[in-house]
Formats: C-alpha cells, structure tokens, sequence
C-alpha cells in the first residue's frame, strides 16, 4: 500500500522549483532569490543567488552548462567559469551532471570540428580527466543530440545517456557509462527501441540500478531489465501504452497524462494526471498492473511548465519525494510503500 507523509507545507507559491536528481533537494526561486530545502526535513538549507542548473548529490553545488559556459555555483556564493570555444548549434540543451561523490562533472562538450565527446571535469576546477567521443547509434547518419537526458545511479554512478534525432524522429539510443579512476567506461548495455518510439522524459533507475524506465510522449512507460552489465543489450520487459484497445493500458486509459514516475527500491511509482486531479500508483512491472493507489487532495497541483526555468531540473517525483503547490503553499511529501496485511 502506497502512503504518503506530509513533510513540510511552506507559505508562499515560488516562480519555480525542481528537485534533485535524488529527490533529497528542493530548489525554489522568489524573484532573483533561489532557496535550497533539505525535502527530507522541510529546513531551508541556504539562500543562493543566480542559481545555476543542476544540484549536486550533497546538496552544496550547482552547475550549469549554456552558450557554451560551463558555471559552478556553491552554497558559500563561490563561484568557478569556463567558456568553451566551440558552443555548436547541435548542441542547444544544458547537458550536466555531478558524479554520486559530488567531485566531478559529467558533460557534453563540442570541438572546432563539429565532433561531440562526453567529457569528466573536476568540479572543484573544471579541468578535463577523460573524455570519449559521443555514442554513435545504429542507423544514425548524423551526429546530433537535442535536449538530452542525464540520468545518473548513485550507488554504482553509472550515468545514463540519452541520444535522438535531430528532427524528433524518435529515439536512437540510450548509453550508459561509469568511470574508474580517471578513465571514462562505456558500459556493454545500450538501449535502442523501435524507431516509433520517441523521446522518454522523467527517466529514472531503480534501486538496484537493475531497472531503468522512463516516460514516452506522456502516454506510455517503457521499462527496461538490466540483468547485468556484461549484456549487450537491454530486456524491454514493460511496453504499456494508452490505446483504448489494449487490455494492459487500463491503468493509464481516460485522457489520462503521466505527469512522472520514480522509483521506491525496485517498485515503479507513477504520477498520473486524471481530469485536473493527481494519482499516484504502484505498479506490478512483471504483470502490468496497478496493486496500489493514492488520490492527492483535490486543489493538489504541480508547477505550470511556463513558469520554469529550462535549466532547473522539473521533475517533481524522484526518489520518495513529492512536490507540488497546494493553494498558494509549497507542500512536500515522503512517499513509502508498505505490505498489505489481511
């Protein structure tokens, strides 16, 4: 059974907020001023000016990646830049990510050919460790990423890497890396789906990092096996979509919009949108099928997408975190999934 803890309800609605990747970070902006919440107590951590992008694991840094400046922001107002010369047109996202130990950066970088690698940096100066040249999938005649995903493993750090097509076509891979030492490790488990299928949102792993899911086109969740990291490839053991005519879709059927998803260990949370109200459901993977429900309360809500700011990390499920706006408060919530008893 899905239960839900309030954990803290703070007076005023913010201009924007997002979570870190783990869920144990809130950030929220008043104006020109960013506040950093500890979303596993409420406390606010710290006030920090000109928040940059994406919040490291231990809640002290922020880095953001854009026109080509690579920006860390730390708690204490510190600052460190670096300018690359090369801010290419094929790369127009903000591609950044700090390692599980919060001491180092992964990122995209462009050189003066046009050619892309995913560089390691030091967060503390931002120089280069290692680098490897971008993944290539199969059948891609071009080179391209367009507002990629990072999704980062914290136990094993093992870095997920999302690569599509520059017209939208569809998704051509997702690529997974670690790093040992100084050296930058593709692993041999790479993911490349039917050409139908489009960009995957809200991508998370599980617990044991043996699962990997994420949101297609609001409408479907794919969920992929990872039995190992010495396979070549990844079992699609979840293909659920909203078709009216699919018997495995009636938990997601009605015009209803998947607004997230996480994880809580190997359990898939998803964060349903149903005519204006919020659900949330616990979902048998191997089966298909909801075993457990929660209906938010009714003035519930998440953050409209046009008051966000692109570069902060929006997804407001991660981990057993749950923000959102109820009346003009911000209210977090601490999920947790219990055993049924007769």
């Amino acid at each position: 059974m899905l239960t839900l803890k309030l954990v803290a309800q703070i007076k005023g609605k913010p201009d924007s907020m997002g979570l870190s990747d783990d869920g144990h970070w809130l950030v929220m902006t008043y104006g020109d001023e960013w506040h950093l919440i500890d979303a596993f107590t409420g406390q606010e951590i710290g006030r920090v000016p000109d928040f940059s992008g994406f919040i490291s694991p231990d809640g002290r840094s922020f880095a953001l990646l854009k026109n080509g400046t690579l920006k860390v922001t730390r708690l204490d107002g510190s600052q460190i830049e670096k300018t690359y010369p090369y801010p290419t047109g094929k790369y127009p996202g903000s591609m950044v990510c700090f390692t599980a130990d919060s001491q180092r950066l992964w990122v995209t970088l462009w050189d003066e050919h046009g050619a892309g690698k995913l560089a390691l940096l030091d967060a503390g100066t931002l120089e280069e460790i290692d680098s490897v040249p971008v993944p290539v999938a199969e059948g891609d005649d071009e080179i391209t990423w367009v507002n990629p995903e990072m999704s980062l493993h914290m136990p094993t750090d093992t870095l997920a890497l999302q690569h599509v097509y520059s017209d939208f076509r569809g998704l051509l891979g997702v690529f997974f890396f670690n790093h040992q030492e100084k050296q930058i490790k593709q692993l041999p488990v790479y993911i490349a789906p039917d050409s139908a299928l489009s960009f995957m949102s809200e991508t998370a792993f599980s617990a044991s990092g043996q699962l990997f899911a994420g949101i297609v086109g609001g409408r479907e969740v794919w969920v992929w096996q990872m039995n190992n990291m010495d396979h070549d490839e990844l079992l699609n053991v979840c293909d659920i979509d909203n078709d009216e005519e699919n018997d495995r879709a009636y938990w997601i059927r009605g015009g209803d919009r998947l607004a997230g998803l996480t994880f809580l260990s190997e359990q898939l949370i998803v964060l349903v949108e149903r005519k204006s109200r919020y659900e949330l459901r616990v979902v048998d993977i191997i089966n298909d099928s909801v075993v457990s429900r929660y209906q938010l309360p009714h003035d519930f809500t998440l953050m409209d997408y046009s008051l966000r700011v692109q570069t902060l990390v929006d997804n407001s499920l991660r981990g057993q975190t749950l923000v959102g706006i109820q009346g003009d408060d911000v209210v977090i919530y601490r999920l947790s999934v219990a055993k049924e008893t007769i």
